[in-house]
């Protein structure tokens, strides 16, 4: 994971603007993990935390790795690219 240079860009501020977006950067800095997973670590709803994951890949700090099935669903795995 890379650090992101310019700490005032918009993206960065956004990015950091929740605590529970700037948890899940923190997370996801050295593993890949699930919204799932992390909705359980954090002990926030499982909405909550895919709608910041949603944000943070929008910005361009997360990327999708893997997709699995999962009891009729499919799992989406995300890791962190930047760090700010």
């Amino acid at each position: 994971m890379k650090p992101y240079a310019d700490i005032t860009d918009p993206r960065v501020v956004k990015a950091l603007a929740h605590p529970v977006r700037a948890q899940v950067l923190a997370m996801l800095g050295d593993r890949v993990a699930s919204p799932n997973e992390l909705s359980r670590e954090l002990g926030v709803a499982l909405g909550s935390v895919s709608y910041h994951v949603r944000r943070l890949v929008s910005l361009g700090f997360l990327e999708l790795v893997r997709k699995t099935p999962r009891r009729g669903a499919i799992e989406h795995y995300y890791t962190a690219i930047h760090r700010p």
